[in-house]
């Protein structure tokens, strides 16, 4: 019997980038993207739980992480922020938010190799300084609540 590894977070997050381009670009509809692009991490539930929670939240969520983008990178014209930098910033927001159980160091470091792998050479600058003070911002509006061990 062959035990299948389970898909480490950061292989998850890839796809679901590619599962939220894929939205964006096509508008089809989010159930049949994930059940497409994303079926190959249903291992176990604890990863099809991460992975489902992660795109059907950024969709959820996108006029707000939207707006929050525009506020945040005002000196920007919005044509000139990639399509993938506007994907990973609305993945950061929504797990800064959402995923309490994740220390923002992680969701950070991660949303950011993830830029420099999928976007521009200036992305990786672009994304921290956004990502950071939207958190800054969410933590004094107590949006955002850290909670297990070491988060607190």
């Amino acid at each position: 019997m062959t035990i299948k590894k389970q898909p480490s977070r950061r292989k998850i997050r890839e796809k679901v980038l590619q599962a939220l381009y894929a939205y964006e670009i096509s508008k089809d509809d989010p159930t049949y993207i994930f059940n497409t692009l994303l079926s190959d991490t249903s291992v176990q539930n604890i990863t099809k739980n991460f992975a489902d929670s992660l795109f059907f939240d950024v969709i959820k969520n996108y006029d707000s992480f939207n707006n929050s983008i525009k506020i945040l990178s005002k000196h920007w014209r919005e044509d000139r922020i990639a399509v993938i930098d506007k994907i990973l910033l609305r993945m950061g927001m929504c797990e800064l938010i959402y995923f309490g159980e994740i220390p923002a160091k992680v969701t950070l470091n991660e949303i950011i190799e993830l830029a420099k792998q999928y976007s521009t050479e200036k992305s990786p600058q672009f994304i921290n300084g956004i990502l950071n003070a939207f958190y800054q911002e969410e933590i004094k509006s107590g949006r955002i609540v850290k909670h297990g061990r070491g988060l607190l």
